[in-house]
Order: structure tokens, then C-alpha cells, then sequence
């Protein structure tokens, strides 16, 4: 949790209304919920070291897992 979501709340509720706000943040932890219930079951399914790249080389190729790992790694510079 960053301070964008302190700071955005009051505009988003000033702009979509309280029942706007709460639909938008509901359907954020919804997406957010499904996908890490994707990658719970990825975990169980292949306990191997690694991030989400491992994931990505296995099911969709070396190439992709590849991409992955270099976005991942561009996320965090």
C-alpha cells in the first residue's frame, strides 16, 4: 500500500461518488484475489525456485519466460 491510495481516494470518491469508489475498489480486490489464487495453485503445482517467470517458461516457452523475467526485473529498477 503506497500513498496513492490516500491520496487518490478523495478524488476518486469526489468524482465517481461513494458507491462508484466502493464498486471500483471491489472489483480491483476481486482481480487482484484471482490472481493470486492463480499463483497459489501454480506454486502447489510446480514447487520450484524461482518468480513468475519459471511459471512462464514452463507453460508457455523459453522465450516468453524469458520476456517475464526481464519485465519483473524492470519493475523493480
Amino acid at each position: 500500500i503506497g500513498t496513492g491510495l490516500f491520496f487518490n481516494t478523495g478524488y476518486i470518491i469526489s468524482t465517481t461518488g461513494a458507491a462508484g469508489t466502493l464498486l471500483a475498489y471491489l472489483i480491483g480486490a476481486l482481480v487482484v484475489w484471482l490472481v493470486m489464487q492463480c499463483l497459489g495453485e501454480l506454486s502447489v503445482a510446480m514447487p520450484e525456485t524461482g518468480a513468475f517467470h519459471v511459471y512462464a517458461a514452463r507453460y508457455l516457452g523459453p522465450a516468453t519466460g524469458y520476456t517475464v523475467a526481464w519485465l519483473y526485473w524492470l519493475t523493480w529498477t
